[in-house]
């Protein structure tokens, strides 16, 4: 790796919310405190190689951390790329093609992203991903030649599913489910934390935030966006029972020879993808979707994600509304109104009239 490269931050999907009014502890056993009498419960776990950060509201919190920290162990052991008893790596080094009925479920809910976005979200772009260094960190810039070689065997048309059964069209193709399954899990950890007797609690796995009920069963909970340079919070958004996924180019990158290259790969290109967006945030109930299209629409671009939104295509994902915050590398700001009315803009990145509300 060259010296003048400069790595920007750590692996998977980093921190790209992060919370105003919350204090993480960062600690990997449970801790307790008390918050305006409030019985609060704060734990970091690390699985999916990256940090996952709970804190609980209410007497219940702690049972309800010790029912989540299985729930995250078992999805690792089921999804991740690189533990070898998952799905996932037998998957991709070719042991079986079979996979759970949860994997499978996730798969295809992947695939019907990329057939909605035309394949700007590609589960198949692993291999990329290693070839340009974001996965292990040791970042570089490959030769034409290998990309292209990379390239015959990315596309989200080159796998299927038949009963629980994955399809490849060649035994080099791989998978990676990190852009739709952390928001899946995330879903999952809800429903969990509700079904131990928590009502109020915020997850973040790896940036992807999950609100659960209100703080403190009182009120919302204030998320913060970061600014596209990842040094700031340049607003904040009063949430409840809802997910706040974002992708962002400052998330992963490195530099070479002046020139800026970031973790979200283009599947048509083999190249990070050439965007006018810093980073783009999802707001939905549905934490898969979320995920699938915060990468999908970084790689799209603003124009054609107005597009989509304008002609509701995500109405195809089986969800009734969407609402998103986009950041342009321009410093100009495009979002819903939904969440605009939920939103408190920080003026020393954001002017009223840098905001585009639709």
């Amino acid at each position: 790796m060259s010296e003048d490269k400069k790595l920007m931050a750590s692996k998977g999907k980093i921190l790209s919310v992060f919370f105003l009014c919350l204090s993480f502890v960062l600690s990997s056993f449970i801790l307790s405190a008390c918050d305006n009498e409030v019985q609060t419960e704060t734990a970091e776990f690390f699985v999916f190689d990256t940090v996952v950060n709970i804190t609980a509201y209410g007497e219940n919190g702690g049972k309800a951390i010790e029912a989540v920290r299985d729930e995250l162990y078992r999805y690792d052991d089921l999804l991740s790329t690189e533990n070898k008893n998952s799905d996932i790596y037998k998957l991709n080094s070719n042991e079986t093609d079979k996979v759970s009925e949860e994997t499978a479920q996730i798969i295809e809910r992947s695939l019907k992203i990329s057939e909605v976005t035309e394949g700007s979200l590609d589960i198949t772009v692993y291999p990329l991903s290693k070839l340009w260094g974001f996965i292990g960190g040791n970042y570089n810039v490959p030769n034409q030649e290998d990309i292209e070689k990379v390239l015959e065997n990315v596309g989200y048309d080159k796998i299927a599913l038949a009963d629980g059964t994955v399809l490849k069209d060649s035994d080099d193709v791989e998978i990676d489910l990190g852009a739709t399954a952390k928001g899946y899990i995330g879903d999952r950890i809800a429903e969990t934390l509700k079904n131990s007797g928590c009502d109020s609690a915020v997850v973040s796995i790896g940036g992807n935030v999950v609100t659960v009920g209100k703080k403190n069963q009182k009120e919302d909970f204030n998320v913060g966006v970061t600014w596209i340079d990842g040094k700031g919070i340049c607003a904040s958004v009063a949430l409840s029972d809802i997910s706040a996924i974002t992708s962002g180019a400052y998330q992963r990158n490195f530099t070479e020879n002046g020139v800026f290259y970031h973790h979200i790969i283009d599947p048509k290109t083999g190249y990070p993808a050439n965007s006018d967006i810093g980073s783009v945030t999802i707001f939905s109930t549905d934490g898969l979707i979320a995920d699938g299209l915060s990468t999908a629409f970084f790689v799209m671009g603003s124009e054609k994600t107005l597009d989509f939104y304008n002609s509701r295509k995500y109405l195809e994902l089986g969800i009734e509304s969407l609402d998103f915050f986009i950041v342009k590398n321009d410093g100009q700001c495009i979002v819903t109104e939904n969440i605009y009315n939920k939103m408190s803009l920080n003026s020393e990145y954001i002017n009223e009239s840098n905001v585009t509300v639709i």
